[in-house]
């Protein structure tokens, strides 16, 4: 019986992934905005909120309202995760009277160290809103809140909203020098053996358990939440320890996962004899934002050009294997399995096609440095008709895995 795998995450890794946007290279990606009206409000327990109040002004028609009479210091606010980079928060206010030296506003960038205590008669105008920027930067992600907090006083002040606007994204050679990170020189041992598998989301549709159990020692990751987003349990501390394995497995695992030490951990451990198979999925290669990361997209035989890039093979696609790939399975053409669902990436100079679906690359296998990179671009998503079968339920499938690792790792 086929299993299926919808296109639809859960939503405990859906709310992980970035929703900032996405841009077609890392040095192009334009300005976004991310603007902010609804936020949460900090009362005294038992407290009335008085603050939420009609304005016709206001661009939602609703806005926080500061004043004596509400007899509490308001604080509204929200929570994003940003990348390292240059931003600018812009915050939309106004107060009833701009002639009183009065502190009437305390704007904060909370996780970035930057905040400004507005007074009344910093305004152009009473009656008007007018936007105030604070300028900040963060060298790794960071989980940011951007509060206004009213200061009590005779001044009354309202508070429209806040849009924070990315000026640059910081790269990752940027962000290693920022934090200093020299990166070690390595060169895979002779006795590196075994497998390191890191499981994201539907990794059990890659039998990858089963493909390399005879490859030696597995070591095994796991993609889990924290407040910054996706990160990794169980990676390796150390260049030295990643390097007591001859194949590092990523089975549909996001770029936001992997620090971005980690990232050039990785790009050392590769370059110095290491292989690398990476396992297509809903959240990774474009949709894992792979592309922003230029460690990450460096390594691959794929180019990843956008967050987009998994589309539908209408109809499912029969797998075919290079002749220089072929596993020695007796399957026909007409046996093979199907994928329903498929990234679109483009091939890298010296990239080679090992296998194909409906004239399109499916794995592509690639070198890097002194190591060597396979990239599946099919992904454990839709479901089959008839009496076909997916790759996933494919007996033949973990055999074919194991060839690709087997490449990968150095042993063929």
């Amino acid at each position: 019986m086929n299993r299926r795998a919808i296109f639809r995450a859960p939503l405990t890794l859906l709310m992980l992934l970035p929703v900032l946007g996405a841009a077609p290279a890392v040095e192009e990606l334009p300005h976004w905005t991310d603007e902010v009206e609804a936020m949460f409000r900090s009362l005294p327990l038992g407290a009335v909120d008085l603050s939420n109040v009609a304005d016709a002004d206001a661009s939602g028609g609703r806005a926080a309202k500061v004043s004596r009479q509400t007899g509490y210091v308001n604080s509204w606010h929200n929570y994003r995760t940003l990348s390292p980079g240059d931003y600018r928060a812009t915050f939309r206010l106004k107060v009833s009277d701009n002639t009183s030296p009065q502190p009437i506003f305390w704007l904060i960038v909370e996780n970035a160290n930057v905040d400004r205590r507005l007074r009344a008669n910093e305004f152009a105008a009473a009656g008007k809103y007018q936007d105030f920027d604070l300028p900040f930067s963060i060298t790794r992600p960071t989980l940011v809140s951007t509060p206004v907090r009213g200061l009590p006083g005779d001044v009354e002040g309202w508070a429209d909203r806040v849009t924070i606007t990315m000026l640059r994204r910081y790269g990752d050679r940027q962000q290693l020098r920022l934090l200093g990170y020299q990166t070690a020189k390595f060169t895979l041992p002779a006795d590196a053996s075994g497998v390191l598998l890191v499981r994201g989301v539907y990794h059990e549709f890659w039998h990858a358990d089963e493909a390399f159990k005879a490859f030696g020692p597995q070591t095994s990751s796991a993609v889990f939440a924290v407040q910054v987003g996706p990160a990794l349990r169980g990676f390796p501390e150390s260049l030295e320890a990643l390097g007591r394995s001859r194949l590092v497995v990523l089975a549909d695992v996001p770029a936001a996962a992997l620090t971005v030490q980690q990232r050039a951990m990785l790009e050392a451990y590769v370059e110095g004899g290491g292989g690398l198979l990476v396992l297509g999925g809903p959240y990774v290669f474009g949709l894992g934002d792979w592309h922003t990361s230029e460690i990450l997209a460096g390594l691959l035989p794929v180019v990843t050009e956008q967050h987009y890039d998994v589309v539908e093979c209408d109809p499912p696609q029969r797998l075919e294997i290079a002749p220089a790939w072929k596993t020695g399975q007796a399957a026909g053409p007409a046996t093979m399995p199907v994928v329903i669902f498929r990234h679109r990436l483009r091939l890298k100079p010296g990239a080679e096609v090992m296998v194909s679906a409906g004239g399109e690359p499916l794995i592509v296998a690639g070198k890097a440095g002194r190591g060597r990179v396979v990239a599946v671009l099919a992904t454990p998503l839709g479901e089959v008709a008839g009496d076909e079968t997916a790759w996933w339920d494919w007996p033949g499938w973990p055999g074919l895995l194991t060839h690709i690792g087997e490449w990968a790792s150095g042993k063929k």
